[in-house]
């Protein structure tokens, strides 16, 4: 007994529970439906159209499934179901496909579920468009473009196939400027009737209504001329002046939730077909309608045809970045190059401060080199100073001398004393130009003449001879000219030249037995020369390097070489250069060129004016 209470008493109470449980889910359901009515929104322009029996099927579908009471619809205008829609006050929407891609351009989020099909166009993707139309008694009005200056009638700038479709027809037969193209436009509403009203009573030349529209206001179609009318291929039954564009488009808002909308798409897809075959479908392509707005700036972007600072900078956001970016490189790339040419410019600067500091070292060291030269030039004529003074001052004695001894003796004789008075001024005059010269020489001053050298040259080996009889070396001259070989010369400077080179011979051999030191003055196709050559050892590539690469270098290894940079400079100074060979059977070979050869080169085994041989 006390068990078969028990199972009475736990039977009752899951019962109870269960109850209590489904009560109340029917209950809270029943709150949310009531509080939560599915709210829709339905197009003006709907309003005598063919598509108008399908819409109110759809709402009582629609209540069918979700009960009459949780169905709440309303006509508005486009512009309210934007404003409503983009507020969140509308869960579905019932329109024409160019309202609901404008909506999802401006972005209210709607998402398409159907779309309208019939007989006249079983495409859903190809079932609305525009027709342009006038009445066929007007013999002036024959095409499209015969409508300018013309009064136009239409329902409204919002309605897509009503007035939208046919824009895009006038751009893309070139008329841009719609607005001017017509004399003027007379915007009726959304109903369309009084559209072919009013070109019927002669208020508008002409009309723009929806494709099929004439039909199904049951018009005489040969009352009426169809303007630029276009074949189908069986797209759909009706005239039409425009391409063909998706039908009316039934749409959901983010606000709708998923089983909702899953349960509304059951309910459209479950109704059965209306007269002419009037049923919703599934349009696959609404390109068309996005690239009619964008492409013609008409619909949601009919904003640009006009200028604006926001517009533009969200037009040409991309543009602006990549453009903006490359202002600032170039901006970085003007700075760092800015930054690098003074970084330049001071180097520069520096590197031409070093280059003056080198240059006026140079030329000091260059004006102390020419002191030493010259100190030189005059070290070396003092031996031939010594020589020409010592004639003219011996004679000077020996007449004096003379003299003395006559007036000592009593002899008078006016003519030989008056001779020899004579003879002692011009010796004296001799010695004053020689100091004169040797003066002017040594301040820089190269006082030159034309004359032959020839004679000069031998003179300077006569008093190499005098001078170094010591000397073991054979030195001879030789003269390979017929006649005088005349330049503008001065005869010191070639002396030097001869002496100083012929010294260095003989110091450069003064260890050798039978040298023979040639002295040569000649000319041929590059002009006259000396040249000085040497029977003595060969030279080695060592020492034949440093003679080309030493300014100081002399065969005298203890030496300055002085002696050889008054040869560079005299002859350098005169015009022309001192080339050094040696030969294979040894010694080396001294040439002077005192004119320079144009083509400033020579058949040697090495050229260079500043440095000494050997």
């Amino acid at each position: 007994m006390r068990n078969s209470t028990a199972f009475f008493s736990i039977h009752a109470r899951k019962f109870f529970a269960v109850s209590l449980c489904t009560w109340l889910l029917f209950f809270s359901a029943s709150c949310v439906q009531a509080q939560a009515p599915l709210r829709v929104g339905i197009s003006e322009f709907a309003d005598f159209s063919i598509n108008e029996p399908i819409i109110g099927a759809t709402i009582q579908a629609l209540e069918k499934e979700l009960g009459a009471e949780n169905v709440s619809s309303a006509v508005y205008s486009v512009e309210m179901l934007q404003t409503l829609a983009k507020e969140g006050e509308l869960d579905l929407i019932l329109s024409s496909a160019g309202t609901y891609r404008r909506l999802a351009i401006e972005g209210a989020g709607v998402r398409d579920i159907a779309t309208v099909a019939s007989e006249r166009a079983p495409n859903p993707n190809y079932a609305d468009g525009s027709i342009f139309f006038t009445l066929a008694s007007r013999q002036d009005i024959l095409t499209v473009e015969d409508l300018q200056g013309k009064r136009i009638s239409a329902n409204h700038t919002y309605a897509f196939s009503g007035w939208q479709t046919a824009v895009r027809e006038l751009m893309l037969r070139g008329i841009d400027d719609y607005e001017s193209f017509f004399g003027s436009v007379l915007f009726q509403g959304h109903d369309m009737t009084k559209v072919v009203h009013a070109v019927r009573a002669g208020i508008a030349d002409a009309g723009i209504v929806r494709a099929c529209f004439l039909e199904d206001m049951g018009m005489d179609l040969s009352e009426f001329r169809i303007l630029g009318a276009k074949t189908s291929d069986g797209k759909i039954a009706c005239e039409h002046s425009t391409d063909l564009y998706p039908n009316w488009t039934l749409s959901t808002l983010p606000s709708t939730p998923p089983e909702i909308s899953r349960r509304i798409a059951s309910a459209v897809f479950s109704m059965p077909a209306l007269e002419h075959d009037l049923r919703w479908g599934i349009a696959t392509d609404f390109r068309a309608i996005d690239e009619l707005f964008f492409n013609h700036k008409i619909g949601p972007y009919e904003y640009l045809r006009e200028f604006s600072l926001r517009r533009f900078i969200d037009q040409y956001s991309g543009v602006l970045l990549v453009f903006a970016t490359l202002v600032v490189m170039l901006i970085f790339h003007a700075v760092r190059t800015q930054i690098l040419v003074r970084r330049r410019t001071q180097q520069l600067v520096e590197a031409n401060a070093r280059e003056r500091a080198l240059e006026a070292e140079a030329v000091q060291a260059s004006e102390r080199l020419a002191v030493v030269e010259r100190a030189g030039i005059i070290g070396q004529m003092s031996s031939i100073i010594a020589h020409e003074l010592r004639q003219p001052l011996a004679s000077v004695q020996l007449m004096v001398f003379g003299l003395l001894r006559r007036f000592e003796n009593g002899i008078d004789n006016k003519d030989v004393t008056i001779k020899t008075l004579e003879k002692i001024a011009h010796q004296n005059e001799r010695a004053s130009e020689i100091v004169n010269q040797v003066r002017s020489y040594a301040k820089g001053n190269r006082a030159r003449s034309a004359q032959d050298i020839c004679p000069v040259v031998l003179a300077a080996v006569a008093e190499v001879k005098k001078t170094m009889r010591g000397s073991r070396a054979q030195i001879d001259c030789k003269i390979d000219y017929a006649g005088p070989i005349v330049l503008e010369v001065n005869a010191l400077e070639i002396e030097l030249i001869v002496i100083n080179l012929v010294r260095n011979a003989i110091s450069a051999n003064k260890d050798r037995e039978n040298t023979r030191i040639l002295v040569e003055v000649s000319e041929d196709e590059l002009g006259p020369f000396i040249r000085i050559s040497d029977n003595g050892a060969l030279i080695s590539d060592e020492d034949w390097q440093q003679i080309l690469s030493s300014t100081r270098y002399s065969a005298h290894r203890q030496g300055l070489g002085l002696g050889l940079l008054i040869v560079r400079s005299i002859t350098e100074d005169m015009g022309g250069r001192v080339v050094f060979s040696r030969p294979n059977s040894g010694g080396l070979c001294v040439l002077v060129r005192l004119i320079a050869p144009e083509n400033n080169s020579e058949i040697s085994e090495g050229t260079f004016s500043t440095s000494s041989p050997r």
